[in-house]
């Protein structure tokens, strides 16, 4: 019973990382705080990969 609760705990940490990249992995949201020279350049993600995700689960 043990195992079986593992597995299913590592089951559920895989599919719960992987939903939470799919949602996160497209997100961009461009804020412009600089009025005089405004760069359209996105800031950094928090989940560049899937593997962050994974972590960030953990």
């Amino acid at each position: 019973e043990l195992i079986t609760a593992w597995y299913i705990g590592f089951l559920s940490l895989i599919l719960a990382s992987f939903l939470v990249y799919l949602v996160e992995k497209d997100d961009v949201t461009m804020e412009l705080t600089d009025t005089e020279s405004p760069s359209p350049t996105p800031p950094p993600q928090d989940f560049d990969t899937y593997a962050d995700a994974l972590w960030w689960g953990l």
